[in-house]
């Protein structure tokens, strides 16, 4: 059986804008060689890395003053990994060369050379799965509407863009978390606090990273139950002989009714909690606290690869 895998479903809206007629001298000072209408660069992923323990992709969400990073979705992937024998990235790169689960990024900047500008955007969608992928920088994507967007602003220093850190922020963009079960079985959940980085080129984004937090109750409301649903269809629906099925069985101790399996999830869910982001007295307000008791979400991040792919809006 297909384990759930944790895929990031990040989308960003942009158009491209015309420059001013004439050529740009780029040997003008810089103020007078960027564009005076921002110019939106279009990506798709062709790559998503999942973290393979809690220090992968890690990154400070709650404020820890002693710089402390954490990755909980690590930590829960590694757990299905040594405790269930899942292997959540293989399952990743099958979905991703499938066309389904990719990312769309829209990235707007007035620098043509992208390397300085203070006033940088993303936003961010979701695709269409579309069959094949075309990962070659000549293909046109489409948004899924359905998946509600988000708009990260930042700045591009040096070559790498970087969204505005969600801890100075009271209102921090939300973005989508899409979380691949199954072949064909996904569900959203709110990445809240989202901060993404990236390398720039206009053709390629590398050494990309997303980070935010999942909420408690959007993991008990919305993820456990599907997951319940694609572990008991891969040991009931189909056939079982294969050796991950017979592990995962004898990991539920050959009991796999969704009562079984779902209290199993709850127990090791509560140990993967790691972050306090929201005020406990008023839920929901932003309020990250390194030193809150209260542990409301799981921190996330993954590692993405991206090229270039046109889409309209």
């Amino acid at each position: 059986m297909r384990g759930f895998v944790a895929s990031l479903t990040v989308l960003l809206l942009g158009c491209f804008s015309s420059r001013n007629p004439g050529s740009t001298d780029l040997s003008m000072a810089p103020d007078m060689a960027r564009s005076a209408v921002p110019r939106s660069y279009k990506y798709v992923t062709k790559q998503l890395n999942l973290p393979g323990d809690s220090s992968d992709y890690a990154a400070n969400l709650d404020g820890a003053t002693d710089g402390r990073t954490k990755n909980g979705l690590g930590g829960a992937i590694a757990l299905a990994r040594d405790l269930a024998f899942l292997d959540v990235q293989s399952g990743e790169i099958q979905r991703n060369q499938s066309g389904d689960g990719l990312t769309l990024i829209a990235l707007q900047s007035d620098d043509p050379s992208l390397t300085d500008d203070p006033n940088a955007v993303v936003t961010l969608y979701a695709a269409r799965p579309f069959t094949p992928p075309i990962f070659d920088g000549s293909g046109a994507c489409e948004i899924d509407a359905q998946v509600a967007s988000a708009r990260l602003p930042g700045r591009i220093a040096g070559g790498r863009f970087e969204s505005l850190d969600p801890l100075s922020l009271s209102d921090p963009p939300t973005a989508s978390l899409n979380i691949a079960l199954e072949a064909g079985v996904g569900i959203a959940m709110p990445l809240v606090g989202a901060r993404i980085q990236f390398n720039v080129r206009a053709d390629e984004l590398t050494n990309g990273q997303l980070n935010g937090g999942v909420r408690k109750a959007d993991i008990e409301e919305r993820f456990l139950p599907a997951a319940v649903r694609a572990i008991v269809n891969g040991t009931h629906d189909r056939p079982c002989g294969v050796t991950d099925c017979q592990k995962l069985k004898a990991f539920f101790n050959y009991d796999v009714s969704d009562t079984n399996i779902s209290m199993t999830l709850q127990r090791l869910f509560g140990t993967v909690f790691d972050v306090q982001l929201f005020d406990p007295n008023d839920p929901a307000r932003w309020k990250p606290d390194p030193n809150g008791a209260i542990k409301d979400s799981l921190s996330a991040g993954i590692g993405l690869i991206a090229v270039r792919c046109e889409f309209v809006e």
